[in-house]
């Protein structure tokens, strides 16, 4: 774990000569000269205003600034939409918005068991009634797509699966290799075929089946060409710029493109689902990450680290903005971090859930400490 920790802090000690090149990828390149429309950038607007009313609790706003962003888009995110549904349920409980909220919520995830446990929906005196739209509509998820980026996943685990146990070692021959970089050949490429027959990855049709995709980019870090396809699918309003930084940090983009590290590996750290993890950031590196979230329509690292802790202390959690880093950490590494987070001159900063979980946590990492002298 501690090597894992301290991965981290490498990752920090580089950023300085990352951003001190002036020579950049055309990733970044393309993410500087692409120009969002109006009604894109006016959507993001009123997103990211609503998410900061939903933090101060004034729900009628944040759903007021939803309705607004609603406008400038014909198919919303399916984040925005959950959240402007709890928006009214927490809120005036406006029968019209919240019938619309379900439809296209419904619609763009395919997941009615979402709907039918929502507590605060069947509590509704209009219950039956959104029940009823519920049952009979139809998902706009293309199914075949979804069957598709399974089959895809399920190809590419086969042959690794098979190097498991006593036949790790195995993996390492050359013949391994080759084979291995063969079958990531093809599912890299059967991903660039998709998304050119799509015309880029759309949330309403291809649905949520980002484990697929994570892990086929995972191994095709060096192909550019899936990364650009995705990038044109965000201006284009297809797909969320969030989504688009959390796949570059899920798929290890950055290990292969230094360039964009301030904005993947600046995400929060959710460890063991216990504590928040935020690495600190030099002046440099806060501006980079500043300019480049301005250009994809997100929010400031400062506002991203707001509304971030703001979401991990919800218990239970019901608003989702954003995603963090989740990781599982042995007890010697959880422990460690809790007690060097006390030490000054320490390259990151950890967040409790609470004041109480802060006092039992530190307590129990002492004990820990005592232990193992």
């Amino acid at each position: 774990m501690i090597k894992k920790i301290m991965s981290f802090s490498i990752l920090l000690f580089c950023y300085n000569l990352i951003i001190s090149q002036t020579s950049w990828s055309s990733l970044d390149s393309l993410i500087s000269n692409s120009r969002p429309s109006d009604s894109l950038l006016l959507y993001y607007k009123n997103t990211n205003k609503a998410e900061l009313k939903i933090v101060k609790g004034n729900f009628k706003k944040a759903g007021n600034f939803y309705e607004k962003a609603f406008t400038y888009v014909e198919n919303p995110f399916w984040r925005d939409i959950n959240n402007a549904l709890k928006c009214e349920l927490y809120g005036d409980k406006n029968k019209d918005r919240i019938m619309y909220y379900v439809w296209k919520k419904t619609y763009i995830s395919g997941k009615k068991d979402q709907i039918y446990s929502d507590t605060l929906l069947t509590k509704l005196e209009f219950w039956p009634e959104i029940k009823f739209l519920t049952d009979t509509m139809h998902s706009g998820v293309d199914t075949s797509i979804s069957s598709m980026l399974v089959d895809l996943l399920a190809f590419d685990q086969k042959y690794r699966s098979e190097f498991s146990g006593k036949n790790e070692s195995k993996r390492f021959e050359k013949s391994s290799i080759d084979s291995i970089n063969k079958i990531d050949a093809i599912t890299g490429q059967k991903l660039i075929d998709l998304l050119k027959e799509h015309k880029g990855y759309s949330e309403g049709t291809m649905g949520e089946n980002w484990n697929s995709f994570v892990t086929i980019l995972n191994h095709n870090r060096e192909n550019h060409e899936l990364y650009y396809l995705l990038l044109e699918s965000v201006f284009a309003g297809k797909l969320s710029s969030n989504h688009f930084i959390n796949i570059l940090a899920w798929s290890s983009y950055r290990e292969s493109n230094p360039d964009m590290v301030p904005i993947t590996s600046c995400r929060a750290h959710l460890l063991n689902n216990r504590i928040l993890l935020f690495f600190k950031l030099s002046k440099e590196n806060r501006k980079f990450y500043d300019n480049q979230s301005k250009k994809l329509m997100i929010d400031s690292y400062k506002i991203y680290r707001k509304k971030i802790i703001w979401q991990f202390r919800q218990d239970p959690r019901t608003f989702y903005f954003n995603y963090e880093t989740g990781e599982i950490i042995d007890d010697t590494g959880f422990w460690d971090v809790i007690i060097s987070n006390e030490l000054r001159g320490k390259e990151y900063k950890v967040f409790y859930k609470s004041s109480k979980s802060k006092r039992n946590l530190k307590r129990e990492a002492r004990k820990f400490e005592k232990s193992n002298e």
